[in-house]
């Protein structure tokens, strides 16, 4: 898997800004690809959302980003350490997409997904119910619980 990944990975990003640049009008992406997607909104310049089934990404010391959601001494600590900033060879991948790929030019907290590149914070949609899992008193109003989505049934 590890030998995969290298080449894998850069597969992954070129699919992303392919399907985006056919004309994005917002960039709506999932934690896995957090550090990575918000830079086509960039390129685009078009806004972008984190769009989460689970409370890990945004800090919170009601939440820990841990098994069980519970706080713990190390919440805090804990939720650094699950947004931490990306690191080599990682980060060097996805610096050379942005300059391959995206043609951005380098600049300080480019895989920062929490804020645009004008630091206005990003907007983030929990998809979980507020009756399941309480928004937290201490998520900034930019971060939205909107209930379970669901795909409309379609009848055959």
């Amino acid at each position: 898997m590890t030998a995969l990944f290298p080449q894998v990975f850069p597969l992954m990003m070129r699919e992303m800004w392919d399907a985006a640049s056919a004309g994005a009008d917002l960039i709506v992406y999932s934690p896995p690809s957090r550090q990575v997607t918000h830079q086509i909104a960039e390129r685009l310049g078009v806004p972008h959302v984190l769009a989460s089934l689970y409370p890990h990404h945004v800090v919170s010391r009601e939440y820990s980003p841990g098994p069980g959601l519970r706080p713990t001494a190390t919440n805090m600590e804990d939720h650094a350490r699950v947004n931490r900033p990306l690191e080599p060879p990682l980060s060097d991948w996805v610096g050379q997409w942005r300059s391959d790929v995206l043609g951005l030019a380098p600049r300080d907290g480019y895989t920062e997904f929490r804020t645009d590149v004008h630091g206005n914070p990003t907007p983030v949609l929990h998809g979980f119910s507020p009756h399941v899992l309480k928004p937290a008193a201490d998520w900034p109003e930019w971060v939205h619980t909107t209930g379970f989505w669901t795909l409309p049934h379609r009848a055959d």
